[in-house]
């Protein structure tokens, strides 16, 4: 499977994203970097921002979310997009779920971000 392919796999079935298979006739990623912690920034048809981080480091998730979050709605408002889905793809992502998603409801935030906590094996691209 091409990594447009499994990246479409990934938002519709993993992030539960319902949009129209219009959307995703545009589906980019670029590789990026945070503090030193690489991450993947997907464009889903101009529409849906997604950065994916594969990390195990709990501290990093929790200490760098909220500026994350910034960065990602930053992002999203300078190229128009409709949505941000902050994604940790983590191995231990059931132990670590419920901590993450505490800590992000924490946060001020608007009705068009989101946060997930998945498993590792679910976010290869193949990058």
């Amino acid at each position: 499977m091409s990594d447009v392919k499994k990246i479409k796999a990934f938002v519709q079935n993993v992030l539960g994203c319902g949009c129209s298979e219009e959307v995703f006739r545009i589906i980019e990623e670029t590789p990026a970097e945070y503090k030193g912690v690489g991450y993947s920034r997907i464009n889903v048809g101009n529409r849906l921002l997604v950065y994916v981080f594969r990390t195990d480091d709990e501290a990093f998730a929790l200490e760098q979310m909220e500026e994350i979050i910034r960065a990602g709605l930053a992002d999203r408002d300078r190229h128009s997009f409709n949505r941000f889905r902050l994604v940790y793809a983590m191995r231990r992502h059931e132990e670590l779920r419920d901590i993450v998603e505490k800590a992000f409801g924490s946060l001020k935030t608007d009705d068009r971000t989101h946060i997930h906590v998945v498993d590792a094996g679910t976010a290869d691209f193949g990058r």
